[in-house]
């Protein structure tokens, strides 16, 4: 199968894309398609036989089983807060400042420092005081990057990190998944990489869409993939 051009992110440069709104629909499912299809052939052809390596040589529990599918967790996380809302500020955390400007940059920074300083989206609650603290020092600082930060560094992030910031984004998506696991073991750090190959996948097709048509198309199809993963 021949991937279309629209599917090829060239990490030089932003490719923007005036299709026509049945085109994006269109794109929009093929995108999916493709990633499915991709996904499946590395589960056939790298997961399960690295899998069955791991169980039957290594004499470990099953990798891909410990690094549960979104599916196995219907009564911990409620429907709307995996389909819905993790996706909205997954594609905050990952593809938002892909696009580099002051709005885009000082959000993501907002939102990292509330995550970095403890804060969930899965279990946040207004009557919690360390998460409302922890939401307004975020927005403080995100309020003082979009003020203070010189254009000119915006500039010259968006012409020299760029390229950077995408490969980054879409491995780091990927890898973050192992985090996943219900169990870790040292001794299988080099396996684990290849068992979120497919969220690499997934990463590398949203952010192909958030790049080409913007942030909410990305968006979309990170929630058509969370339900879908749900089912």
């Amino acid at each position: 199968m021949k991937i279309p051009n629209f599917y090829k992110i060239k990490f030089s440069e932003i490719q923007e894309y005036n299709h026509t709104p049945t085109e994006k629909v269109k794109f929009f499912f093929l995108s999916y398609i493709f990633a499915f299809i991709i996904m499946f052939i590395v589960l056939l052809l790298i997961t399960m036989p690295m899998d069955f390596f791991v169980m039957k040589v290594l004499h470990f529990d099953s990798i891909k089983k410990t690094i549960s599918p979104l599916k196995s967790f219907p009564h911990r996380y409620p429907f709307y807060l995996v389909v819905f809302i993790s996706p909205f500020f997954e594609e905050i955390l990952f593809r938002l400042a892909l696009i580099l400007n002051k709005k885009n940059i000082s959000i993501f920074i907002g939102l990292l420092v509330y995550v970095i300083l403890g804060g969930k989206i899965s279990t946040f609650s207004i009557g919690n005081s360390s998460y409302i603290y922890f939401a307004l020092i975020g927005l403080a600082i995100s309020s003082l990057t979009y003020f203070y930060l010189p254009q000119q560094t915006v500039d010259s992030l968006r012409k020299h990190c760029t390229h950077y910031l995408i490969k980054f984004s879409i491995l780091f998506f990927g890898l973050i998944h192992i985090a996943n696991a219900s169990v870790l073991h040292w001794e299988l750090s080099l396996f684990y990489p290849f068992f979120v190959l497919p969220q690499i996948i997934m990463g590398y097709f949203i952010t192909n869409l958030r790049l080409k048509y913007g942030f909410w198309w990305g968006y979309a199809l990170h929630v058509l993939f969370n339900a879908i993963g749900r089912i």
